[in-house]
């Protein structure tokens, strides 16, 4: 019985009694609550659509929970490896393309294979050698970066990307004149929602309820409120001017990305071939792609600073006959004029049109239905590029679900495996990747709330998985309205919840060394995922 167990360890949660099944469904429907929207959060966070949140929120839950060792972990998209996936990826594609997505599911194969590998061969140990301060500095770090990166979304501002991430955290402060007031009212009052509710009823679904009223009152009063209008209906020529710059030259970025893509790519076909010509030809190109490098990181600089002028510019629409048939700035607006009484900002160019917003964003449209079975597209050119970056994710990824699932059994009393825990998580990440999964691993706050709501058995998993099923069928289209800061807001809260500054006091009290390998950790992961943020953006 227990060799089979070691192949089909969920039999261990057999036979069931009505309390453990009763249990199990109650801790289940509460976790998809949280699931739902948190794996819409995330996916954006990996530069990919938040349908693709929800695939990874499907098949990975299953399998992770039938092959697990720990009963309350909830595996599924988490905020630290949706933002380590995008910037492993965002050297050889530009986010949401098609490029981008089969690269982000061919790295969640690779890394479903390596914890694979490391379960196989026992290696789950390995985790033990990393001390309880070590693991404290890195989560810490982790929380800060993710949550701060989200701040412009929640004040509804451009986020300027350069090579100083504190620089362009201030800039967003600087832009606190501008800021949309609407997305901050919905982002703060998500906030207030989700707080005021676990304080009352801490069982109460308050990230659900927060998304469910958002989406209500953002679809009733218009908060996207876009349109497009042709150029020639822009009465300030310096505006056009500078929108048609902007346009051009984010295409210009987006060829020079696919360019530089193209040449490392080909040069490290060549470099495998071998022969003095060929190697040549790979040294060629990747110079080619260093000056194609130099030339994006400039674009990208003027880019962004001309995208926060553009958000700094207002206009007013003059309409006859309830049509939209002239934009002025603010200030120049004819007197005489009929306004549409609306504040209108730059937002896009789309098909030659320039995109205008009164409102704030949303998360838009939602392909309806469940992820087909897709064999993963397998970049061997990239495979090695990719290598480091998924071995990395395979590690953190694990030490994640690996200290959740510690810290809950020291209440529960269950004895978890970390090399079982590895093969369910690696088994998790190479299903998945075939149906239009990016990487998972286990989260900490769902796990916990499994916890806390009383989940027995990997069951409530799979019911929050089968709950996702019925969102992908039938409520796809009743999420189109949700505000993205809300989101924001909810990514924000979940990893701030993870700072814990006690245990290291605690630690320096009584275990000085550890402390400072903590505070070690710390400093050095915040630089590392800084760069992963920057290159993210």
């Amino acid at each position: 019985m227990k060799f089979i167990q070691n192949f089909l360890p969920f039999l261990r949660w057999f036979p069931m009694s009505k309390e453990t099944l009763r249990a199990d469904f109650i801790a289940g429907i509460t976790v998809a609550l949280i699931l739902v929207p948190q794996s819409m959060a995330y996916a954006q966070l990996a530069g990919l659509p938040v349908v693709y949140g929800l695939y990874a929120a499907f098949i990975p839950v299953i399998v992770a929970s039938l092959w697990g060792s720990s009963n309350q972990l909830h595996t599924g998209p988490v905020a630290m490896l949706s933002l380590m996936s995008a910037a492993a990826v965002i050297s050889f594609a530009t986010p949401g393309t098609t490029d981008f997505i089969e690269i982000s599911l061919m790295l969640a194969l690779m890394v479903g294979i390596l914890r694979l590998a490391l379960g196989i061969f026992r290696l789950g140990a390995i985790v033990n050698l990393l001390s309880s301060p070590v693991i404290i500095g890195f989560t810490n770090a982790a929380a800060l970066i993710i949550g701060f990166s989200q701040l412009s979304k929640v004040i509804g501002v451009p986020f300027p990307r350069s090579d100083s991430y504190l620089l362009d955290l201030s800039n967003v402060f600087q832009q606190l004149p501008e800021i949309h007031w609407w997305t901050l009212i919905f982002a703060t009052g998500a906030w207030v929602l989700i707080s005021g509710l676990k304080k009352i009823n801490g069982a109460l679904p308050g990230v659900l309820i927060a998304v469910a009223v958002t989406t209500l009152l953002s679809a009733l009063f218009g908060f996207e409120n876009k349109t497009s209008v042709s150029p020639s209906l822009v009465q300030d020529q310096a505006a056009v001017k500078s929108i048609e710059m902007y346009s051009n030259t984010k295409k210009e970025i987006g060829r020079l990305t696919t360019s530089i893509a193209n040449n490392n790519s080909q040069a490290k076909k060549l470099e495998k071939e071998g022969g003095i010509k060929n190697i040549e030809q790979a040294q060629a190109l990747l110079a080619e792609s260093n000056v194609f490098k130099y030339r994006l990181k400039q674009l990208k600089v003027e880019n962004n600073k001309r995208r926060i002028e553009l958000h700094g510019m207002t206009f007013k629409g003059v309409t006859e006959n309830d049509t939209l048939v002239a934009l002025y700035p603010q200030d120049t607006l004819p007197a005489n004029a009929t306004s549409d009484n609306q504040t209108w900002r730059f937002s896009n160019v789309k098909d030659n049109q320039i995109v205008l917003s009164s409102g704030g964003a949303v998360v838009g449209a939602i392909p309806q239905g469940l992820p087909s079975f897709e064999v993963p597209t397998i970049r061997w050119d990239l495979l090695l590029s990719l290598l480091p970056a998924a071995l990395v994710m395979a590690l953190i990824g694990f030490m994640e679900a690996t200290s959740i699932s510690k810290a809950i059994a020291t209440t529960t009393g269950e004895r978890v495996d970390t090399s079982k825990e590895l093969i369910g998580q690696g088994l998790a990440n190479i299903t998945g990747s075939f149906f239009g999964s990016y990487t998972v691993s286990g989260s900490f706050s769902r796990s916990a709330v499994a916890a806390k709501t009383g989940a027995k058995t990997g069951l409530f998993a799979i019911i929050s998985a089968l709950s996702v099923v019925l969102v992908l069928l039938f409520f796809t289209e009743y999420l189109y309205h949700l505000p993205q800061a809300v989101l924001a807001i909810i990514v924000m809260m979940a990893v701030f919840s993870l700072i814990r500054i006690d245990p290291l006091i605690h630690a320096w009290k009584i275990d000085r060394s550890g402390a400072v390998t903590g505070i070690i950790t710390f400093f050095p992961l915040v630089l590392i995922l800084l760069r992963y943020v920057l290159m993210v953006h």
